[in-house]
């Protein structure tokens, strides 16, 4: 019998303290899942929802309890540009690493080789090329576990002839002391391995987490200090006693600031920059790349404007600086052209002897962080979707659903981050789809293109509307949590098929009462409370409908719950139905 282990007792205790906390109620594996699913992928730094959105456990998982894919440690959600058909695929994703990441979590105190078999021979259907989805549908296994796997073979497809890097990760997650496994359990990983080879899928790694691992991962909070060398810098001191700093830092010392210890790229450092990387097809991007590759070049920073470091704390000892809480929030361009370079280039390469120009800005002042950001940002053209953590409403709305107990995310993880309650969190991408399912009666959008909303600006001014009722806001969310309360208690429903139904849900019941697809937030807030709108005997009677449709269309076409719940012309065809 296997012995419960100190860290396995906390484990433990944190599993509890979750099921505790969980609004509506989950399952106690599910709770598992999802913990072991944060230790697993701790690296990437992903919020409570893209955690959530991954798990797969239930019937059909073919031994895969969570799944994620990633397209140059970006991970690929379903509105992705490469799973749109409408997107060229250009040479900034030449040789892009695509990483599958498949989970297994048992809370049990050992390590079991069965657990590995069955994956194996899973596996061995679901990344056979040959095989199609209706294959593998008709094979038994779920649509959730399915989602997944097509979203990496389509990222593969689609960027062929550029040459892709592919992986296969395997996380295995027990209780239990990881280094206690019995050997065949190595054996079994051993032999994942080579099946992910002869399969041609590219590197495959396993690891094992055990309650150490796993607590050891949990409680690690991102780093945000580091330390910046200078060759010359420049102090100033406001009359609010905040200090300033201009540094010439040389680009070999700045590749360090930017990378972790293992030299791989710190993009955590760059959350409260606006901008997202444009990669090396964007015109700034190939003048930055040629400059550092040409030995002629004059000096990069007479070339390059620098960047913006913004921190809570700056200390200096001769020309080293350390810094608190880092934020790099202008000049992800310039950093990544220069990682991208120069990260590997010999010590002799003449660019890394150039420089870089770094302001650094110490404020623990919100109102001052934001307005360094936007202007920082608004010196070059920037699309306006990269602002939007920094609106105005964005920053109202915090507010307002902080009055309520509701933690909104604006700045991606930030809540998570300083230990608020997971249930509580709510971020800008779940805002985005409670409106636009609650108020505007998209469901499908909600449901398959919420970052369209975010990105373009006649999109977002139609969701995050400054002449609506700011009443709106807690309102979808609490409408949305009703319906997810009530789907929690529905029998024999996987995770996947209540994520599939929970928009469509919603919206199918305020048309129901308004009678007509809702335009505009005052429509909705006419309904009154929602507790009197998503009543148990409403989402029962929509879910049992949907499921019906669902079933239908299924077997008609021969596709699949989840691409049905992103197809306008389902969702329409439902909404739009006579109801009894």
């Amino acid at each position: 019998m296997a012995v419960v282990t100190n860290h396995g007792v906390v484990v433990t205790a944190e599993i509890e303290a979750r099921l505790a906390e969980s609004v509506p109620p989950r399952p106690r594996s599910e709770v598992f899942d999802l913990i072991a699913a944060e230790a697993a992928l701790s690296g990437f730094d992903l919020s409570v929802e893209e955690i959530e959105a991954g798990l797969t456990d239930g019937g059909g998982d073919g031994g895969i309890d969570a799944a994620y894919v990633f397209v140059n440690q970006e991970l690929v959600t379903d509105d992705h540009e490469l799973l749109d058909e409408s997107f060229t695929v250009g040479p900034s994703y030449r040789g892009a690493s695509v990483s599958l990441w498949l989970i297994q979590a048992k809370e049990e105190a050992t390590f079991k080789s069965g657990t590995v078999v069955t994956l194996n021979d899973s596996l061995r259907s679901l990344l056979d090329p040959s095989k199609s989805l209706t294959d593998l549908i008709a094979d038994g296994y779920s649509e959730a576990v399915l989602a997944k796997i097509f979203q990496f073979r389509d990222c593969l497809a689609r960027l062929l002839r550029f040459h892709p890097q592919p992986s296969v990760n395997f996380v295995y997650v027990a209780v239990g002391d990881a280094g206690a496994a019995a050997n065949s359990v190595k054996v079994k990983l051993r032999e994942f391995e080579a099946l992910i080879g002869e399969m041609q899928y590219g590197l495959a790694t396993t690891s094992l987490l055990g309650a150490k691992e796993v607590w050891q991962a949990l409680s690690e909070n991102p780093t945000y200090g580091s330390e910046l060398r200078t060759i010359e810098s420049f102090a100033h001191e406001n009359n609010a006693g905040e200090r300033s700093y201009v540094c010439l830092v040389t680009l070999k010392d700045y590749i360090a600031f930017i990378t972790d210890a293992d030299g791989s790229y710190r993009d955590y450092l760059f959350d409260g920059n606006v901008r997202h990387h444009e990669g090396e097809n964007a015109p700034v991007n190939r003048e930055i790349g040629a400059s550092l590759a040409d030995p002629n070049s004059p000096e990069f920073w007479w070339l390059n404007n620098g960047v913006t470091v913004i921190c809570s704390t700056a200390s200096s000892q001769g020309k080293v600086f350390a810094l608190d809480d880092v934020q790099i929030v202008n000049g992800l361009q310039t950093s990544r052209a220069i990682y991208d370079t120069l990260h590997d280039a010999p010590a002799n390469t003449p660019a890394l002897s150039h420089h870089v120009l770094v302001r650094v800005i110490e404020s623990q002042d919100s109102p001052t962080i934001n307005k360094v950001i936007r202007a920082t940002n608004r010196q070059t053209p920037v699309r306006v979707e990269s602002l939007r953590a920094t609106d105005d409403l964005q920053m109202l709305i915090e507010r307002h659903l902080g009055d309520q107990g509701i933690f909104y995310d604006r700045r991606r993880n930030y809540y998570k981050n300083i230990g608020k309650p997971r249930s509580k969190i709510l971020s800008v991408r779940a805002l985005t789809q409670a409106l636009l399912a609650v108020a505007l009666g998209k469901p499908d959008e909600a449901r398959a293109r919420p970052g369209d909303y975010l990105k373009v600006d006649k999109n977002y001014e139609l969701v995050f509307n400054e002449h609506a009722s700011i009443a709106i806001y807690p309102w979808v969310v609490r409408s949305m949590r009703l319906v997810d309360s009530h789907l929690a208690a529905a029998d024999g429903m996987t995770t996947s098929e209540k994520n599939d139904a929970r928009f469509i849900v919603a919206a199918d019941i305020v048309r129901k009462v308004l009678g007509y697809a809702p335009s505009a937030a005052e429509h909705v807030l006419g309904l009154g409370d929602p507790d009197a709108v998503f009543t148990d005997a409403e989402v029962s009677n929509s879910l049992k409908d949907l499921r019906l449709a669902f079933d239908a269309e299924m077997k008609a076409q021969g596709t699949t719950r989840d691409r049905l719940a992103k197809s306008g012309t389902f969702v329409s065809g439902f909404l739009g139905r006579q109801r009894a």
